[in-house]
């Protein structure tokens, strides 16, 4: 609640009455990921077509995942993240709809950072111990793609929260359950929020 009413707060100090409007949030992901992660490390013409590929992408990834009354919910499905082993699939996708070569991208992208992408918020971690910080707003520039048309939004007749674990009838204890002995990777979560 205290999160939430800051950040409805902050949306309206900036002049954001639009706050279920995503465009500025995924213009300033875009831009973070195109110039500060990559710059200019792959060809002119792969990064024209890549910002507005990435923003496409994330459109549709977000599309029926964006809560701005609830900012927190989809956090984690929100997230990019990218480890040693695996590029976030929606900056893979971006980078071979540009034409980008998988060695180049696995050379020119760092190896670990998460950005997250909530409504009136966008913040990165880079590297596993990395402070986690909010990049500071701008709006989406003039020739930023528009939100696609989406005449029927789909309705799934349950909110997001109401989704519990289901009871065994067993009282086993599932064999993928977390153990202190087992290495987990961390999970996309934020457990904290910057600037709040």
């Amino acid at each position: 609640t205290g999160i939430l009413h800051l950040t409805v707060i902050q949306c309206e100090l900036q002049g954001r009455n639009h706050c279920d409007n995503m465009r500025d949030e995924v213009a300033m992901v875009v831009r973070f990921v195109a110039e500060r992660l990559v710059s200019d490390r792959l060809p002119h013409s792969v990064m024209q077509q890549f910002w507005d590929n990435l923003t496409m992408v994330l459109y549709n990834r977000y599309k029926n995942h964006w809560h701005p009354r609830n900012p927190l919910v989809g956090n984690a499905f929100r997230a990019l993240q990218t480890t040693p082993n695996r590029l976030d699939n929606s900056l893979a996708v971006a980078f071979r709809m540009s034409g980008a070569l998988p060695e180049d991208v696995a050379r020119v992208v760092p190896k670990e950072f998460i950005i997250w992408c909530d409504p009136g918020e966008v913040a990165v971690q880079l590297g596993p111990e990395g402070s986690i910080w909010a990049l500071p707003f701008e709006r989406a520039p003039m020739e930023a793609p528009p939100l696609p048309e989406d005449p029927k939004p789909v309705q799934y007749g349950m909110s997001p929260m109401a989704i519990t674990p289901m009871k065994s009838n067993n009282n086993r204890v599932p064999s993928n359950t977390y153990s202190p002995l087992k290495k987990v990777a961390p999970s996309p979560n934020r457990r904290s929020r910057p600037n709040q």
